[in-house]
Formats: C-alpha cells, structure tokens, sequence
C-alpha cells in the first residue's frame, strides 16, 4: 500500500530536558508529534519559538529590498553547531549581532554577509516552525510527555536514537481507525509518484482511506494514450519529455518524465490504432484488435458508435472501481452500516444497470422480449466475437437491480429504525431513500457517458490528422507546412487530452469516494537549502 503503516509513541522526560529531547526528536526527521486537542503549549518551548521568531524577524527587516539574485550564487552552506534547540537559538541570535556589526562597517564583504544572514534567516524560521508543532499532554508537574507517530518499519531506529526518553510505541490499530489525529505518510515507487499531484490536489487522503495513486498511475496515461493515439505523436512526445528529464531542471525535470510517459502511452496506442502522423500503417495487432481496420477507412455511423461503446465500456469499468473503493473505505473506516446500505447497492446497482441496458438495447428497448430472446449484445459480438444472448444478461442482472434499488429505499431507514425505535422519521428517511434511489439512475447516466469524449477525441484526432496530410498535395512546399501543422495539432490536443483526463479522473472518478481529508505526514526535521544543523 503506498499509505505507510504508522507507529504511535509516547516520550516522557524530566522538564529540565526537554530541549534534549526536542532536539533529538527534529535530529531523527521521522517524528511527526501528535497534535490532539486535549494537548497544550509548553511555556519553555513557547518562550524558545518566540525567540527563533524573534531572529527571523529581526533578519527579515535587515534583508529587505536586498536583490534576490544573491541567493543563486550560495554555493557553500552554512553551518551551525548546537548542543541542542537553546543552545541553536543562542547561536543564531549571536550571528545576528555578528551580522549586524559587519553591515555597519564601510569595507566589509556586504554580500557575503548578506549570504549568511539569508542562511541564518532559514535556520531561525525552520526552528520556528518545528518547536511550535510540539505540544505536551497537560497536568504532569516535574515530566513532560510527547506524543506523535513514526513509521512502523522505523521503530527501532527510533528507540535506539531517542533511548530512555521513550515509553510506549504501539501500531495504530487497523491502519483505519476512526480516531480523529492520525497523518498519512505516502511513499509510492518513483514512476507512480508522477500522478500524486493529481489525487493530491483534492486533498490529502486519510489515514483510513486507500491511495488511489497507483491506479491514477495507470490509468491517467491508459485514457490519454486512447484519445492521442498517434504512434508519431506518440514518439515525438516521449523524445521531448526524455530531453526535459535529462536536461532540463526543477519543474521542467518533472513535466519530462511525466510527458514521457504520456508519450509512451501513445506510442501503445498508436501501435494499435495503426496510425501515424495522421497515415494508416499495417499494425500486428488488426487481427486482435478491429481500430486499425475501423479508423483506417472513411468513418461511418456504425464505426463512430462502436469507438464510442468502446469508451463507455471502459469508462463504466473505470466507475465500478472507484464505487468499490468507496465500499472498501467505509468498512476499513468501521462504517458497516453505511457502507452496506449505502455504498454497496450503489456498486451493485450501477454494476447491474448498465449491462440491463445493453440488454434493452439488444432488443430495441421492446420490454417483452428481453427475457427471452436469444439476439447476441452487440457491443461483445463486434469486440469480442462472443455471443452473449439478451436473455442471459437480463435474467442475471435483474435481481441484482431490483435487490440493490430496494436496499437504497429501505435499507437507511429500517436500519434507523432498529436502532432509535423512533417511528416518526422513519417516514422521511424513506422518502430520502426513494429521492436518492431516483436520482442515481440519472448520475449514473450522466457519468457513464461523460467517458464517450475517449472516443470522441480519438476520432477527432484522427481525422484531423488526415486533413492535415492533405497539404502534401501541394508538392515539396507541403511538407515543412505539414509538420508545423503537425506541431500545433500535437500541441493542441495534447493540452486538450490532458485537460478532459484530469476532468474524468476529478470530476467524474475521485469524486465518487475521495475526500481528502487527510493529514499530511510532517516529519520535525531542521532542514534548509541554505544551511545545515551539526548537533555537538
């Protein structure tokens, strides 16, 4: 699971040593201290955050309207050397004065200093910003206890590190509890960690929940494969994301390799449709696959529909999954009830429903014959050359419908019921039940045909690519101007691709059972770009 197993650890020591024990625990940088309601502020660790404030204030004002530019050519980090947190704020303060002495003298080396006092104003905002998140359980008079979370796979490190300060450190119960303080520390492979920003931009999942990370891995550039799918595209993406990821630096390192794999998505895909650069190209996988013979002639009706059944059928697969993952949630989260009258009919109900419409759909929606006609569906007959009669689907899938939809209506109430005996609104949680069991049908409808843009973009690029083509008729002349028409279109709808990708996975996929509402995993840990802590 990319949601790393968390210990929670319980510190205890004598007052006169906290400033010991704070130092240690911001040293070991895997410590993230518990931040609980029923905790308080320590007066000492109050009094030493307002100090670092204090000097990080001070170091503010004297930098002020200085260039930025100084900052880039900081090659060498500062160092200081502490015994502890005190001693570290006593050592910055004294570099201030330092500072400040130097400033006012006519020949000295301002910019160096300058340097200095920028590495000293991180080392006081970051000490800052890890004294003030340790909190302290209240009512102990001569000991001072601490309370926070470790990764599991750290616990002996830890107990060797922090030695006779620790007291207790116990595995959170169940990796999904319902207590209400428990971070998340998400650590996924490198190539998977690419897709975190999209789950993460609606949030941090919780400690409870499952890290829809790795299937966003997969799926993001499946889907953006389907609707770019151009081998030569494809493999000018894929050279332009390598060269970003090797030359280039920042953000521009990290769009090359995501850009290269989208681009390596294509190249998949392109191998399959048969296309490239807008021509048709004899692939291995026709005999497997019916685009290639689909999109290499002029589009008919019949061919557009089956491209855009295609993409339903897919995009109700990808639905199922994040209606199941929405099952799993409530029940590791300990929510049965919900999660059995609540989410698993949904599931089953949108996973009966639509092949029940094929199935209508198979017979022209003639209600009569659907539980005895012998008609294949015909979106297996062309994919797969199964035949699957309409009967069959209808007779499994329809007891499964009617159960689900009954459970929507009832199940929440009756449950109410048995639980406060209050007849009274019981009443209203049916009419609830019966709006909800209503409306669902029409969100599932709504969703479902959301994903027919899978479609709707590959044959939009494929027959755009063609049109594009058709200037080579012009002779020699036409070429240059075919690739830079070739440029913009590749330009064009790999912004539009990205954005209907991000919309399906947002809108349509994570909405279904992400919150995000999660807390972060951050760890004390004096860190900075322009100084280091050496602890004495």
């Amino acid at each position: 699971m990319a949601i790393v197993k968390l210990n929670r650890v319980t510190l205890v020591c004598p007052k006169s040593e906290l400033r010991i024990l704070s130092s240690r625990l911001c040293e070991f940088t895997a410590f993230h201290p518990s931040d609980r309601r029923d905790l308080v502020d320590d007066p000492e660790l109050l009094h030493l955050s307002s100090r670092a404030h204090f000097v990080y204030s001070e170091a503010n004002e004297l930098l002020t309207g200085q260039p930025l530019e100084q900052e880039q050519k900081l090659s060498v980090r500062s160092m200081f050397r502490a015994r502890d947190l005190l001693d570290l704020v006593n050592v910055l303060t004294k570099e201030l004065v330092e500072i400040k002495f130097e400033l006012g003298q006519p020949d000295s080396n301002k910019s160096e200093t300058y340097l200095r006092l920028r590495a000293m104003r991180e080392a006081a905002l970051a000490v800052f910003n890890n004294v003030r998140r340790i909190k302290v359980l209240p009512s102990l008079k001569r000991f001072v206890a601490i309370e926070g979370f470790i990764p599991s796979h750290l616990v002996e490190s830890f107990r060797t590190h922090i030695q006779e300060y620790l007291v207790s450190a116990e595995p959170v119960k169940g990796r999904l509890s319902l207590e209400p303080y428990i971070p998340s520390l998400i650590v996924n492979p490198r190539v998977i960690s690419l897709f975190e920003n999209i789950a993460l931009a609606g949030g941090v999942p919780r400690y409870n929940e499952i890290d829809p990370t790795p299937i966003i891995a997969f799926v993001f550039p499946a889907f953006f494969g389907i609707m770019f799918a151009d081998l030569g595209h494809g493999m000018v993406l894929l050279a332009l994301g390598l060269s970003l990821a090797f030359r280039g630096k920042g953000k521009y390192r990290y769009w090359g390799r995501v850009l290269a794999v989208l681009g390596l998505a294509a190249v998949a895909t392109g191998s399959i449709t048969g296309i490239i650069f807008g021509f048709d190209f004899p692939t291995p996988f026709s005999h497997l696959f019916p685009f290639s013979r689909i999109l290499a002639g002029p589009f008919s009706p019949d061919s557009a529909l089956l491209l855009l059944e295609v993409a339903v059928i897919i995009g109700t697969f990808h639905l199922a999954s994040a209606y199941a993952i929405a099952v799993i949630n409530q029940i590791r989260s300990r929510n049965y009830i919900d999660a059995l009258l609540n989410h698993l009919p949904t599931l089953l109900l949108y996973s009966s429903a639509v092949p029940f419409t094929l199935a209508l759909s198979g017979v022209q929606f003639q209600w009569q014959e659907i539980f005895v006609s012998n008609s294949s569906i015909s979106g297996f007959e062309q994919l797969l050359g199964w035949h699957v009669p309409v009967s069959l689907v209808a007779i499994v899938s329809f007891p499964i419908l009617t159960g689900s939809f009954l459970t929507l209506i009832l199940g929440r109430p009756l449950a109410y019921l048995a639980q406060t005996n209050k007849h009274g609104k019981v009443v209203k949680a049916i009419g609830e039940g019966l709006a909800e069991a209503i409306l669902r049908p029409i969100e599932f409808l709504g969703n479902t045909i959301s994903y027919a843009r899978l479609g709707v973009l590959l044959i939009v690029s494929t027959a755009l690519g063609s049109l594009v083509n058709r200037v080579l008729e012009l002779g020699i002349l036409g070429i240059p101007l075919a690739a830079v028409l070739h440029i913009g279109q590749m330009a064009l709808e790999g912004l539009i691709v990205y954005i209907q990708d991000l919309r399906l996975h947002l809108y349509e996929w994570l909405s279904k059972f992400y919150f995000g509402l999660g807390i972060p995993f951050t760890p004390l840990a004096l860190r900075g770009e322009t100084f280091e802590i050496r602890w004495t």
